[in-house]
């Protein structure tokens, strides 16, 4: 077998078919399983813990806000809002609501408006 065709058979043998080619943080809401999920810059990752917080319908399915009373970002499935609050961080914020992707973590965070909050 010539050398470069062994080299291309290698390389596609170890490319990752799915997330290849992605951006770490990505988020995308998988209609298949009714949730968000993001790309950590390897895998993809399912976000939102089954809280039963509220009661939400199909026409909201996909909605993403922020719960001022429980201080928790949560999403719409199309039948519950499930809350993305994870562990908190020891990195302090002061804007509620807000969210980004944190590269040193690898995770997408958002702010309660005291500490940083890893989204799960």
């Amino acid at each position: 077998m010539q050398p470069l065709i062994v080299f291309i058979v290698a390389l596609l043998v170890f490319i990752p078919s799915k997330g290849f080619g992605q951006i770490a943080g990505t988020l995308d809401y998988d209609t298949a399983i009714n949730r968000y999920k993001y790309y950590d810059g390897a895998q993809w990752v399912n976000l939102g813990t089954p809280i039963l917080l509220n009661f939400c319908n199909a026409s909201h399915r996909g909605e993403i806000e922020y719960d001022t009373t429980l201080n928790t970002l949560k999403y719409c499935n199309g039948t519950i809002w499930l809350t993305m609050a994870g562990l908190p961080t020891l990195a302090t914020c002061s804007k509620q609501g807000a969210w980004q992707y944190s590269d040193s973590l690898n995770r997408l965070i958002f702010c309660n408006g005291l500490l940083w909050i890893l989204m799960a």
